[in-house]
């Protein structure tokens, strides 16, 4: 069995966390936030997927932020 060797801040940097999903009131889309960091700047991306296996219906970026995110603007 290879040994395990401890994290780096590398490591670190390709987290990706899935932090909210949730489901439009007609249950046809789901809304996935993710964070992800790119160099030294925290990414939020939004995700809208159609639930009936169609393509995606977009991405939108922007920079994350500790707060509620009430007043987060995205960019695509």
């Amino acid at each position: 069995m290879p040994s395990r060797r401890s994290m780096t801040p590398a490591d670190l940097r390709r987290v990706v966390v899935v932090e909210e999903l949730d489901l439009s009131s007609d249950g046809r889309l789901a809304v996935v936030a993710r964070r992800s960091i790119q160099g030294d700047r925290l990414l939020g991306h939004l995700f809208a997927l159609r639930l009936d296996g169609r393509s995606c219906r977009g991405r939108r970026r922007s920079p994350a932020r500790p707060s509620s995110g009430a007043d987060r603007r995205y960019a695509t």
